[in-house]
């Protein structure tokens, strides 16, 4: 009998020349060790974190910070209210926007709402301040290089157009109720900014007021700018004194020009 030999294949011949190592003689590749002089890399020095904290405690405690948060907190719940807006009754009759042309953010935005909207919010803001000083005798041009006796607290007979003396107590709640006044008047400018930014094209008549949500937040708006002028103790937090009911209010008719 006579017994054939199979031949082997040249994969299996290599196979079996090749070297295989044992499992505990394979060595991990070792990782270099890390300097002693770099420390942990979590660290932060000291110092720079003393600085970044005092500069926050800084702005934290600073009132035109406090000022500005109040009013983008008391801005929040109507420009959020824009989403809920319901779209205007001619939308489907007008012609669909180019993206290649057709800005979103365009030379008009930006006119409309820094040249025209902003400019007016702020010149009703300093009309009313400075209409709070003349109704107290300080005519505009009697301000200028006043700052100083204004702000010390030893000078109690500072006169102003009209000859009357005013101590230091008395200057501070004529500059606090200005305060009040410039941030009421900007509360009441953001009213009929809100109504404006309604719609694009259609009238206020047209699109009418059924967005509860936006009406909930002139009202929200509104009730923060009353607890920040009549709270106690806002003269010291926020510099803000009472305001006193008067028949007519200066920033009316800036906002009508709205």
């Amino acid at each position: 009998m006579t017994l054939v030999r199979q031949k082997e294949s040249p994969l299996r011949r290599l196979r079996g020349r090749r070297k295989r190592t044992p499992e505990t003689e394979r060595t991990p590749t070792s990782l270099p060790a890390a300097d002693p002089r770099e420390g942990d890399a979590s660290r932060i020095d000291e110092c720079p974190r003393k600085a970044i904290n005092a500069e926050r405690t800084h702005l934290e405690n600073h009132p035109g910070r406090q000022d500005h948060e109040t009013e983008t907190r008391g801005e929040e719940v109507p420009a959020i209210s824009l989403a809920y807006e319901t779209a205007e009754s001619d939308i489907m009759k007008r012609q669909p926007r180019n993206p290649q042309t057709d800005k979103l953010v365009n030379e008009r935005l930006i006119s409309m709402a820094y040249g025209q909207i902003g400019m007016i919010q702020a010149l009703a803001g300093f009309f009313t301040y400075f209409v709070i000083l003349c109704e107290n005798g300080f005519l505009p041009w009697s301000l200028v290089g006043i700052r100083l006796q204004w702000d010390d607290r030893d000078v109690n007979d500072l006169e102003d157009t009209y000859g009357q003396q005013w101590t230091y107590e008395q200057r501070k709640i004529v500059e606090f109720t200005c305060h009040t006044a410039f941030f009421s008047s900007i509360v009441i400018v953001q009213w009929a900014d809100l109504i404006i930014c309604k719609t694009r094209r259609n009238s206020l008549y047209q699109q009418g007021m059924r967005n509860r949500i936006l009406i909930f937040g002139l009202f929200v708006e509104t009730a923060l700018a009353a607890f920040l002028s009549y709270c106690p103790g806002m003269d010291v937090a926020l510099r803000m004194y009472p305001l006193k009911y008067a028949p007519y209010s200066p920033h009316i008719t800036l906002l009508l020009c709205l």
